[in-house]
């Protein structure tokens, strides 16, 4: 049995979705950020969520693994799945696992930090990191011109970009444009498996 702690954040819709998605069994665990509980930071010592703890590990053994990409990839590796068969398909989905994980997350957070976290909020950094974002967006509504996934058949990239997509939607709606990852944004809504996940709050 896998125990989920999530809370409904990018990072932790991405443990939901993939759960979801692989028909797994799990209990989740809904964590409140004003009032962490000492159990997750018994499990991860960052008390961040994403964590999972299967109680029958890769090996046999029990396991706990926090970080969303890490999650991702242990679900796939659990399942034999979500990772294309065929080697070029398989190259191109980590490239764009790797660009949703770090270059679309972290302009994500940024943008998100610069509105509401930073000491000194600036006009022109939240600008700054809101292009920035959309020039992460871009690159991936280039990529799915004329393909259904990003990398042909949906795989942990696709996964993996969702939530921070979904987490934007305002700024792709006020910028326009973006074809191709609107359409694509409509193909993964349409996912019984994500839709379950999303629908975990």
């Amino acid at each position: 049995m896998i125990d989920l702690y999530y809370a409904p954040t990018g990072n932790g819709y991405r443990a939901c979705i993939i759960l979801r998605e692989a028909e797994l069994e799990f209990r989740p665990h809904r964590i409140h950020f004003t009032a962490k509980p000492e159990e997750l930071f018994k499990l991860n010592p960052s008390g961040t969520i994403p964590v999972i703890r299967d109680s029958e590990g890769l090996d046999g053994r029990p396991l706990v693994l926090s970080q969303s990409g890490a999650i991702l990839e242990y679900v796939a590796l659990k399942t034999g799945r979500f990772w294309p068969a065929d080697l070029g398909r398989r190259a191109m989905a980590l490239q764009w696992f790797a660009h949703a994980l770090s270059d679309v997350s972290a302009s994500s957070s940024a943008f998100h930090m610069s509105q509401n976290d930073v000491p000194e909020r600036s006009e022109a950094n939240t600008r700054f990191w809101e292009q920035w974002l959309l020039n992460m967006l871009g690159a991936c509504d280039r990529q799915l011109e004329g393909r259904d996934y990003l990398a042909e058949e949906v795989s942990l990239a696709d996964f993996a970009l969702y939530p921070a997509v979904m987490r934007r939607l305002g700024v792709i709606e006020r910028h326009g444009g973006m074809v191709h990852l609107n359409r694509w944004l409509e193909r993964m809504s349409a996912r019984p498996g994500v839709a379950a996940g999303m629908a975990m709050k």
